[in-house]
């Protein structure tokens, strides 16, 4: 879920300003998606790599490797996600291009 922030009473803004905010907001949820779509990639991946482990001997094995694997997608995703923001300086490139 993305919660985008919401001009309150834009109608009584100038038009110039309505139109750079349809384009600002626009942008935004444009990144913010980015976002999205690569944690629900990482959720995938998780749920391939925990449907490919081999059977374990124990409750706590299966839970420990399963935590493994889970942790270390997630530190990989979550550097796709630092690596978007500081690629597009959390988004103000995409305003501008």
């Amino acid at each position: 879920r993305v919660t985008l922030p919401k001009w309150v009473d834009l109608e009584a803004s100038p038009s110039e300003v309505k139109r750079w905010w349809s384009v600002f907001i626009e942008t935004l949820r444009e990144h913010e998606f980015t976002h999205v779509d690569n944690a629900r990639a990482a959720e995938r991946t998780v749920a391939v790599a925990l449907a490919a482990l081999e059977p374990a001997t124990t409750c706590g094995a299966a839970r420990r490797a399963g935590d493994r694997i889970a942790t270390e997608i997630a530190y990989e995703y979550r550097s796709r996600d630092l690596a978007i923001d500081r690629n597009t300086r959390h988004g103000r490139d995409q305003l501008e291009a």
